[in-house]
């Protein structure tokens, strides 16, 4: 039985340039997240601007290094677990059923002519993501994977906020790879090959994809479609609402600080709790039930 893939080398022993234009004329698993559930990693303006060569977000980071050193631990920890041989080699595959789908594995296992993926996992702050198992974005990746290599099922491995690793068997999912495969060609047809960005959510990612795509420079006004220039109503209403509602939570919890004084903070009858602590400058940082402010 032939693969269904072709083996394009060690991700990490690719030419930085024959790598970049390998990664931006295929969606990858991250890709296929990041269009499908718009987070938390990414949207689809951030794969947009990607594809056309407008760089990522963090390319790398103290946090992705931290992973790369722990992925190997990883993968030798789900082999004795497991009971299976897993490779770790960082391999970047196309898929031969469909030349528009790549992935890089963090390992793999070898069973005959197949290769079983193996996405390993180093996760600091989304524990309860997986508290009912594999969370959403993690099994888009792996069935991405699974659409790629034409594996049965394959394993994610995680290290979830410095608690002993866990290890899953995911189980190929059609309808999954049928969404993946479906959305992913739409995309690239509508947006990457006429170069026409996808529509903008509010999300923090989206927004800095946004000014990577249009650093600036132009001196000329732009006058708006009726498409944009209707939004004007909307948003002076809701501006003024915003400022509404920030000047009632600003003046509640100046309402606690008082109450509170010197002391570290107060407690709610309902036992929730609010702090206001100096940091290490000194200066006194308010933490509510809802997370920090001023």
């Amino acid at each position: 039985m032939s693969r269904a893939f072709k083996i394009l080398g060690i991700a990490t022993d690719l030419p930085r340039e024959r790598w970049l234009k390998l990664r931006r004329g295929t969606l990858g698993a991250s890709d296929s997240a990041s269009i499908l559930l718009h987070e938390p990693w990414g949207t689809p303006m951030t794969v947009y601007a990607d594809k056309m060569g407008a760089g990522t977000e963090d390319e790398d980071n103290d946090y992705l290094k931290w992973g790369r050193v722990l992925q190997p631990l990883l993968l030798e920890w789900l082999s004795e677990e497991a009971g299976v041989r897993v490779i770790g080699r960082e391999m970047f595959l196309l898929s031969e059923t469909n030349p528009l789908f790549s992935c890089t594995l963090d390992g793999f296992i070898e069973s005959g002519s197949e290769w079983i993926p193996v996405e390993a996992k180093h996760t600091a702050w989304k524990e309860r993501d997986w508290e009912d198992g594999v969370p959403a974005y993690v099994m888009v990746q792996i069935q991405h994977q699974l659409y790629v290599t034409g594996a049965p099922h394959g394993y994610v491995v995680a290290s979830i906020a410095g608690k002993p690793p866990v290890w899953k068997l995911v189980e190929r999912d059609e309808n999954v790879i049928a969404d993946i495969t479906g959305e992913g060609q739409s995309f690239w047809q509508h947006h990457v090959i006429p170069g026409v960005p996808p529509p903008a959510d509010g999300s923090p990612r989206t927004h800095a994809a946004l000014a990577r795509l249009y650093p600036g420079g132009g001196g000329s006004l732009v006058d708006f479609e009726p498409e944009i220039a209707d939004l004007l109503p909307e948003l002076i209403e809701k501006q003024e609402g915003a400022k509404a509602l920030q000047e009632g939570i600003d003046e509640m919890k100046g309402m606690m600080k008082r109450a509170i004084g010197n002391e570290e903070g107060g407690r709610f009858p309902n036992g929730m709790v609010v702090t206001w602590k100096p940091n290490k400058h000194g200066v006194r940082s308010f933490r509510g039930p809802l997370g920090g402010a001023p």
